[in-house]
């Protein structure tokens, strides 16, 4: 488990293997980039986690082996 409490925090950079990621009122955030491995639901993970956990995140990369995506991930207005 990754807990960082850092209201200041811009930008969360990790590389590893998946793992429960707490950023606590890192409000300031706007920055993360996510290399994990292995792990097959990456994307899955990214549309429905992290916007409980980086909720104003500008840029976000995320990178991933063997991922395979079945939609589209269409932004909404």
């Amino acid at each position: 488990m990754i807990e960082i409490n850092a209201p200041m925090l811009s930008s969360f950079h990790y590389r590893g293997p998946l793992t429960v990621i707490s950023l606590g009122d890192a409000v300031q955030l706007r920055d993360v980039n996510l290399l994990l491995y292995p792990w097959h639901r990456m994307f899955h993970y990214a549309r429905t986690k992290l916007p409980t956990i980086a909720r104003n995140v500008e840029n976000l990369f995320l990178m991933t082996r063997d991922e395979v995506c079945l939609s589209f991930c269409v932004p909404t207005s």
